[in-house]
């Protein structure tokens, strides 16, 4: 029988907490009769209170409760789980720059995929970056995904990075320009600061041609 509570409880027996349960149950009996009743409070917050004088259905009841409760541990496992398994997003792929080939550095750009760029200049006047056709730097750009690679080709041997800001593909691109700069001086800026490090018009990209682009 459902009515609201109005005796004094009894002896309390609480329902196992769990924090993942928005419910609350607890089991009351009737002092030195049978019977009591299990207080609930549901998911929105309302509390029913179920009552009989008969031991055997507060029994019954309790068991009931704890069913539920069970079966609302089990559904609340199998959504962790789903979510645990469900795959994760697939991160946007870079097309595979090609491999060793029979010829040069030119034949490579040649067969670079769509998408790589050759990045012949570097910082504000345009200084040479790298040593053609022996070593070449290519840059990949998507800005709507996120994703930004540099590549490098130094006789034959290729190698990649990938970032997903612009800037961190700057700031790779000016260490390998300044690499190459301090190996042949003529190629580069005659300002280079002594031992190593770049001003701030060494760095970032070329604003005239082909090598001008937006953030």
């Amino acid at each position: 029988m459902l009515e609201t509570l109005a005796r004094s409880p009894g002896r309390y027996t609480p329902y196992p907490a769990d924090p993942q349960v928005s419910s609350i149950a607890r089991l009351v009996r009737h002092d030195g009769r049978p019977g009591g009743y299990v207080l609930r409070q549901d998911e929105q917050g309302f509390r029913h209170v179920w009552e009989t004088d008969s031991q055997a259905e507060l029994d019954e009841l309790w068991a009931n409760v704890g069913q539920l409760f069970e079966e609302f541990h089990c559904d609340v496992e199998s959504q962790a789980t789903d979510e645990e398994n469900r795959p994760e997003r697939d991160e946007p792929q870079i097309p595979e720059l090609p491999r060793r080939l029979d010829g040069d550095g030119y034949d490579w750009m040649e067969q670079l995929p769509r998408g790589w760029v050759p990045v012949a200049s570097w910082g504000r006047d345009g200084w040479d970056l790298g040593s053609w056709p022996y070593a070449i730097v290519v840059e990949y750009r998507n800005a709507e995904q996120g994703v930004y690679a540099v590549g490098a080709y130094v006789e034959g041997d290729i190698t990649v990075q990938r970032f997903e800001r612009a800037t961190d593909q700057y700031e790779a691109i000016d260490g390998i320009a300044e690499f190459y700069w301090r190996a042949d001086p003529s190629r580069g800026p005659q300002d280079l600061p002594e031992g190593e490090g770049l001003l701030p018009h060494h760095r970032r990209p070329y604003a005239g041609g082909e090598e001008q682009r937006e953030d």
